[in-house]
């Protein structure tokens, strides 16, 4: 398998995949969901171990095998740190992670962005289809959908659609 299509597997499967270089060595990895978080830090006895199961289970590119051996030996707390932050569990120092803060711009930019509505709008009617797969469509065929939700909403349930045009 080629590097590119293992990251599109990684991206497939994991959503965000992300690069870091610590010391001239290149690290692959994915974010921590807050179940594996929470199993993990219930599992733990101490930080590092903490940060070595994160490791083991979010480090997708060099497979490591023991974290504790060889040229890797002391990178589980700056990977550890990293995959926590990206992951939104730890806060960055600059407060660019705040969950509050990312929820009220996510709602504006959704509130005021017509084109991310379309997607929500066709899964409210299309329940067959994720959202994932909703959002990967061209937006032509978004358009067709959206429009035979908003006539559904409207001949079915009375909901009319509108919006701004800015």
């Amino acid at each position: 398998m080629t590097p590119e299509q293992l990251l599109l597997e990684w991206k497939d499967a994991y959503g965000y995949v992300y690069y870091t270089e610590i010391s001239g060595n290149e690290f692959i990895y994915r974010l921590l969901t807050y179940l594996e978080y929470q199993d993990i830090k219930n599992k733990a006895q101490d930080t590092l171990e903490m940060d070595e199961m994160i490791c083991r289970l979010c480090v997708l590119d060099p497979e490591i095998a023991d974290w504790d051996e060889g040229i890797y030996a002391g990178y589980t707390a700056t990977i550890g740190q990293l995959v926590r932050e990206e992951s939104l569990i730890t806060p960055k120092e600059d407060g660019s992670s705040d969950v509050k803060t990312i929820i009220s711009q996510k709602s504006e930019e959704l509130a005021t962005n017509f084109l991310l509505q379309i997607p929500l709008v066709a899964k409210r009617c299309f329940p067959e289809y994720t959202l994932d797969e909703l959002e990967r469509m061209s937006l032509p065929r978004q358009l067709e959908l959206y429009t035979k939700a908003a006539w559904m909403l409207q001949q079915f349930e009375g909901v009319s659609l509108t919006f701004n045009e800015e």
